[in-house]
C-alpha cells in the first residue's frame, strides 16, 4: 500500500514539475510597466515618425514580441468593428448592458481601419528586435490573425532576416489569401529567386474579385517588381499588356514601365511620353523618366520631351515648393545625361 501511495505522490510531483516548467515566461517590463502596456501604447500611435513609445522594445528585446502579437490580435477584435457598434446601438437597453460595449475603430488617418497602418507600424516595431526575431518569423507569417500576418509580411521588406529564411517566407506570404499581406510580400519579392515570378504574375490579376485600394496597389506593385526582373520576366508580358490599358493611372503606368524594362521595345516610348505629359502627379513622372533613362541612347527620341518638362517644371507641379520638385529636377537631369548627354550639355542641364 505504501508503495502505491509513494507512486501516486511521485506521479503528482512529476505532473506538477511539468506544469511549472511549461508555464509562460514572465512578461518583460520597462520602467516598471509590462510589455503589454507598451505594446498597446505603441499601436495607438501613427507610424510616422516612429513613435518614442516603441523605444522600450529595443531594451526589452525579443521576449516582448508576444506582447505585440497579443496587442495586434486585440486590435483585430470584433469589438473594434464599426458593424458591431451599429449592431450594438440598435439593441434594447437590457441587451446592450449584457453585451460588451463597442471599442473605438482602429483609425488614425493612416489606413488603420483596414489594418494597413497597424501592420505597417507593428512591422516597424518588430524591426526593433533585429535578427532575434528570426526564429519567430515562420509562425508570424502563418498566424491565424490577419493583422499579425500583415505585420510579419511588412517585416520581410526590411528585416535583417537570414536570406534563405526570408525567401521561403516571401513565397508563403505571396500565396496568402489577404491582399495586404500579398502587397507587403510583393515589395519583398526581390529577396526571393526567379521562381517568385509566377506568383507575382498571379498577383497581377484580381484574384480577390474586388476593386479596393489594396488590390489596386497590389497589382501596381506586382507590375513594378516584375519590371525589375527584366528579360527574365517575359512570361508576364501578356498580363502586363492588358494592365497597360487599365483605368487606374498608377497601375497603367507601372505596367507600361515594366514592359519597357522587360522588352526594351521602342513601341512603348510614345505611349509612355503621352503618360508623362498628362500624369496626375510627379511621382508617376519621376518613375517614367527614370525608366526612360535606363534605355540610354536608345531612348533619344524622348530627349525633347524631357527638355520641355525641365523648362516648364512649375506647370507640372501642384506645389513648386513640394519636395517632388527636387526629385523631378534630379530625375530629368540624370536621365537626359544618360539618353542624350550632348542635349543636356547644350541646354545647361547638369
Amino acid at each position: 500500500m505504501n508503495g502505491r501511495r509513494w507512486g501516486i505522490v511521485a506521479a503528482l510531483a512529476l505532473a506538477g514539475g511539468l506544469l511549472w516548467g511549461s508555464r509562460p515566461s514572465p512578461e518583460p517590463s520597462y520602467q516598471g510597466k509590462p510589455a503589454s502596456y507598451w505594446a498597446t501604447r505603441a499601436l495607438d500611435q501613427t507610424p510616422f515618425p516612429l513613435p518614442a513609445s516603441t523605444d522600450p522594445f529595443q531594451t526589452m528585446g525579443v521576449a516582448a514580441a508576444p506582447a505585440i502579437v497579443a496587442a495586434l490580435r486585440e486590435k483585430n477584435s470584433w469589438r473594434h468593428k464599426p458593424i458591431y457598434a451599429r449592431f450594438h446601438a440598435q439593441l434594447p437597453s437590457l441587451l446592450q448592458r449584457r453585451l460588451p460595449p463597442p471599442l473605438p475603430p482602429n483609425d488614425s488617418g493612416f489606413g488603420h481601419d483596414s489594418g494597413f497602418g497597424l501592420a505597417f507600424l507593428a512591422g516597424r516595431v518588430f524591426q526593433r528586435f533585429g535578427v532575434g526575431l528570426d526564429p519567430l518569423l515562420p509562425s508570424l507569417v502563418s498566424d491565424r490573425n490577419v493583422l499579425v500576418r500583415r505585420a510579419a509580411a511588412h517585416l520581410l521588406v526590411a528585416s535583417p532576416a537570414d536570406a534563405r529564411v526570408a525567401s521561403k517566407l516571401v513565397f508563403a506570404a505571396l500565396r496568402d489569401r489577404d491582399p495586404i499581406v500579398r502587397l507587403f510580400a510583393v515589395a519583398a519579392a526581390r529577396r526571393a529567386d526567379e521562381s517568385a515570378i509566377p506568383l507575382l504574375i498571379q498577383n497581377l490579376s484580381n484574384q480577390d474579385r474586388v476593386r479596393s485600394n489594396e488590390v489596386i496597389y497590389l497589382r501596381a506593385a506586382a507590375a513594378d517588381q516584375l519590371g525589375l526582373w527584366g528579360a527574365r520576366a517575359t512570361s508576364a508580358v501578356p498580363q502586363l499588356r492588358q494592365l497597360s490599358g487599365d483605368l487606374d493611372e498608377e497601375t497603367r503606368t507601372r505596367a507600361m514601365v515594366a514592359l519597357l524594362r522587360i522588352e526594351r521595345d521602342h513601341a512603348m516610348l510614345n505611349p509612355l511620353l503621352n503618360e508623362l505629359r498628362r500624369a496626375g502627379n510627379s511621382q508617376i513622372r519621376v518613375r517614367i523618366i527614370g525608366a526612360l533613362g535606363e534605355l540610354g541612347p536608345d531612348a533619344r527620341e524622348a530627349a525633347p520631351a524631357l527638355v520641355d518638362i525641365w523648362k516648364r517644371k512649375s506647370e507640372y507641379l501642384s506645389d513648386p515648393t513640394d519636395r517632388m520638385a527636387t526629385y523631378l529636377s534630379e530625375s530629368i537631369a540624370k536621365s537626359l545625361k544618360q539618353i542624350a548627354p550632348d542635349v543636356a550639355a547644350r541646354e545647361g542641364i547638369e
